[in-house]
């Protein structure tokens, strides 16, 4: 009888030490795999330019994490690990939360696929991750509202050469909220500066213009001229055509019925 008590009492203390050792913070357990989920909503599409929540949980019951890892990898290239957050003593019981922030590289080009990932790291050696896969657009697609730098080269029939490159001139965009939008000079510093200063007589300031945006491409017909050349020399029609690039710069090429002709780099602020 005696021996039974003592194998008994033995038994207990190894079920006993085996629980402690569960609830030890410093107890790890070789093989086990940490958690990481993405909990946000993932784009299909990513802009350049714009910066994306990544919105994570985290946890890992046996194991310590000890970093995670925001990682991107451009189409079949290598993975480059953007930030990584420590942790030196990661409490494991109980899931935690976090939100990253990403930016798409501005050496990415429009159509490159990207696979974004959260990574956690365990102190046993072993990892796990959570990815998304977006294209990077061609065009952004928030509003191209904002001020933006305009640098033009335009010709003229009688005033010469207009170039403002050494000082780019500034123009904003208002969002309509209807597909339009309007510009302060939809001739990039033409009408608003070069005109303005030279026919200043007339009252000559700034052409704005009202333009449609379809996808990548904005356009506008038959903006009527300044009122100060309309009263001098009758009406004069001007077409401006442009494309969005990724970046959300605008590139818009113009003309009018008397001669007028430039291309104006719209570049946003």
């Amino acid at each position: 009888m005696k021996r039974f008590e003592y194998l008994l009492f033995a038994l207990c203390s190894l079920v006993y030490a085996s629980c402690e050792d569960d609830q030890d913070p410093e107890y790890e357990v070789i093989g086990v795999i940490p958690t990481v989920i993405i909990t946000s909503n993932t784009p299909g599409s990513l802009d350049l330019g714009a910066t994306y929540d990544i919105d994570i949980t985290f946890y890992s019951p046996n194991v310590n994490i000890t970093a995670l890892e925001l990682v991107e990898t451009i189409g079949t290239g290598t993975e480059t690990i953007i930030e990584t957050v420590p942790f030196s003593d990661f409490d494991r019981f109980g899931s935690k939360v976090r939100t990253f922030n990403y930016a798409p590289p501005a050496t990415a080009q429009a159509g490159d696929e990207v696979t974004v990932a959260i990574r956690a790291q365990a102190a046993n050696g072993l990892s796990a991750l959570d990815d998304f896969t977006a294209v990077i657009s061609d065009c952004p697609s928030a509003s191209l509202e904002g001020t933006y730098l305009a640098t033009t080269m335009a010709t003229t029939p009688f005033d010469g050469p207009y170039d403002n490159t050494g000082s780019p001139y500034e123009v904003t965009i208002t969002d309509n909220g209807d597909g339009t939008f309007d510009i302060t000079d939809i001739t990039g510093g033409l009408y608003g500066e070069f005109y303005a200063g030279i026919y200043t007589n007339l009252g000559v300031a700034a052409l704005p213009a009202t333009f449609d945006r379809d996808g990548c491409g904005v356009s506008v017909e038959d903006v009527p001229e300044d009122p100060g050349f309309q009263g001098a020399f009758g009406d004069n029609l001007l077409d401006a055509t442009g494309i969005v690039d990724a970046m959300g710069n605008i590139t818009i090429n113009f003309t009018n019925d008397a001669g007028d002709a430039g291309t104006s780099v719209l570049e946003k602020q």
